[in-house]
C-alpha cells in the first residue's frame, strides 16, 4: 500500500528494522502537475533480482529519505508499505501509549 511520507512514518520504518529502500521517480500525471517518487523500503541492502532494474536507486533511509520526508518541491514522496507494516503505524499514531501509560519509543 503506498502512503505519503511523513518524518513520523519514516522514524517508524527505521525504529522497525528498515535500512535501506528502492527508489522509482514518476513523470507527472496528465491531471495533476506533481511527479511523484516512491519509495519501497528494505531491511537489507539485498534485494529479490531484477528490482534493482525497475527502480532508480538504492538510499540508505536515514540520508535521503529524511530529506524527501521535509518535502520537496513539485514531488510527492509515497511510501510503499507492507499492509501490516501500515496497520502496526496507524496503531502507533492512534493509541501511542502502552497498557502501562507509557509513550510507545
Amino acid at each position: 500500500m503506498r502512503i505519503l511520507l511523513t518524518p513520523d512514518l519514516l522514524d517508524f520504518l527505521i525504529r522497525q528494522g528498515y535500512r535501506y529502500c528502492l527508489c522509482k521517480t514518476y513523470p507527472p500525471d496528465r491531471e495533476k502537475v506533481r511527479r511523484s517518487i516512491v519509495l519501497t523500503p528494505l531491511t537489507q541492502r539485498a534485494w529479490p533480482a531484477g528490482w534493482l532494474m525497475d527502480h532508480d536507486a538504492l538510499f540508505d533511509l536515514r540520508r535521503e529519505p529524511a530529506r524527501m520526508a521535509e518535502g520537496i518541491d513539485d514531488f510527492l514522496v509515497f511510501v510503499n508499505v507492507p499492509g501490516f507494516i501500515l496497520l502496526a503505524y496507524l496503531d502507533a499514531v492512534v493509541n501511542p501509549f502502552d497498557f502501562s501509560g507509557h509513550y510507545k519509543a
